[in-house]
């Protein structure tokens, strides 16, 4: 009765699963990966009337339109990824602690409920290729990274003789070594906006106290000329002040990103204020960085046993 139960409530019965389906593909191991429970956006409404989860009377919430693009999205949470290996990479602790949080998460609890976290099959997450992109700041130091690892045990013929030479390594060198492979298995996503929750990797990276401005910049190439001339006035509000964008409200929009591009790249020239130069140096759009967003759902204490 009990395996009946858990049943009804993990998968669909015979009147559901038509409305049901699932993703099939092949892992880069060559293993197939089979996502299920998936629902078309036109079934919803046929299904919720059969499981009897009902939302009716209940308040409709729209999710407000992103301002920026999907494809400049995709781009900054890239360039975010980049930093946030380097920082765990930096913090073996943090890496661990979200390993095994993550560890423990799916086999005690939810898998949901990391499913934006790292992927702790230790699987390298498929990257876009980057043959013609010029190295970043992040990536340069992530290999730098990479080559301060203990790697000679690698290098032993047999695995036992792998994992002898493996033990004899400091502890802090098997940390390293942790913390390097967890933050490759790290996937893109920016920080959660206004309204949604926030994750524990979200949690993760705000811990690292990780300075993305120090790694990544707007240039004309990967942001400025990518947003709108309403969007650039408002990034030179911000920065320098309304004058600026007043004095500025004429101007073409090819114009404004040669300006605000120069202004970044050079934040320290003469004329401008303390203020001025601070915002240049620091300034970063809407969820790239870790600062840690207000918590909706505070942590429980935890219940003894």
């Amino acid at each position: 009765e009990v395996e009946q139960k858990l049943t009804a409530y993990v998968g669909f019965d015979d009147d559901q699963q038509p409305l049901a389906g699932c993703f099939v593909s092949i892992d880069q191991d060559g293993t197939a990966f089979i996502d299920k429970g998936l629902v078309k956006p036109e079934h919803r409404k046929e299904l919720t009337g059969l499981t009897g989860d009902d939302d009716a009377g209940r308040p409709q919430t729209t999710k407000p339109k992103h301002p920026l693009a999907a494809s400049l999205r995709r781009d900054l949470a890239q360039a975010r990824l980049q930093v946030a290996q380097v920082e765990l990479v930096r913090h073996p602790a943090i890496a661990f602690d979200l390993l095994v949080f993550q560890v423990a998460s799916s086999i005690l609890g939810s898998p949901r409920s990391t499913e934006e976290a790292a992927d702790v099959l230790f699987r390298l997450p498929r990257r876009e290729k980057t043959e013609d992109v010029e190295p970043t700041t992040a990536a340069e130091r992530l290999a730098s990274l990479a080559a301060g690892l203990s790697t000679d045990w690698l290098s032993q013929e047999s695995e036992a003789a792998r994992f002898e030479a493996f033990r004899l390594l400091p502890e802090e060198a098997k940390q390293q070594l942790l913390a390097y492979c967890v933050a490759m298995t790290l996937k893109p996503k920016l920080a959660p906006m206004p309204g949604e929750k926030t994750t524990a990797y979200d949690l993760a990276l705000s811990l690292t106290c990780g300075d993305v401005a120090s790694f990544w910049r707007p240039t004309s190439e990967n942001f400025l000329g990518r947003i709108n001339r309403s969007q650039l006035l408002a990034i030179g509000r911000e920065v320098f002040g309304d004058s600026w964008s007043h004095s500025r409200a004429a101007d073409k929009k090819a114009s404004l990103v040669g300006q605000l591009h120069r202004a970044f790249a050079d934040p320290d020239k003469p004329g401008r204020t303390p203020q001025q130069v601070e915002r240049l140096k620091s300034w970063l759009p809407a969820g790239i960085g870790f600062d840690m967003p207000a918590v909706a759902d505070q942590a429980k204490p935890a219940q003894a046993a």
